[in-house]
């Protein structure tokens, strides 16, 4: 009986839908994470700036702690970055493995379902990483409204 290898082409793009949606909210979570680092990256730079003019020791003992906190964020940010880059790239080759398994009737599902989890392990660790950066992203907004509540953000004013 020979192969029908439309039919099974067929099959395998089916079985590889899921994956590459996961693979979109990834990309999305990325674009997330890139802006919020982004936005850390310019926050520390202004931090920096003002040191430069802290005219009290103060002034420049706050500056000093929001730059290490900013600092913080920059590590779980990039942590949350990298390692979700590292789960696309799981998603990417497993998607691959499968069109692969599928062509050639190779037997490489526990490959497969290997790829797959350590992709959930990578994304779980770059959730935990962004909860990370969030919380201290609103220690720091905390802090800055208990120390200095004329320059906290105002409604509608975006913060940091």
């Amino acid at each position: 009986m020979p192969i029908d290898h439309s039919a099974t082409l067929a099959q395998i793009i089916q079985l590889s839908v899921a994956p590459v949606f996961l693979l979109v909210a990834i990309f999305s979570f990325l674009n997330v994470l890139t802006q919020r680092l982004a936005r850390v990256i310019d926050r520390a730079r202004e931090i920096e700036m003002g040191l430069a003019a802290a005219s009290s020791d103060q002034q420049r003992a706050d500056g000093l702690a929001e730059l290490q906190a900013q600092g913080r964020r920059m590590s779980f940010a990039n942590w949350a970055i990298n390692l979700s880059a590292l789960a696309a790239l799981l998603v990417a080759l497993e998607v691959a493995a499968l069109f692969l398994g599928g062509i050639f009737s190779l037997r490489i599902a526990w490959g497969e379902a290997l790829l797959f989890v350590l992709a959930m392990i990578a994304m779980i660790g770059a959730l935990f990483s962004f909860l990370f950066e969030v919380s201290i992203a609103t220690g720091i907004i905390r802090v800055r409204t208990i120390t200095a509540p004329d320059k906290a953000p105002k409604a509608g004013e975006p913060s940091d």
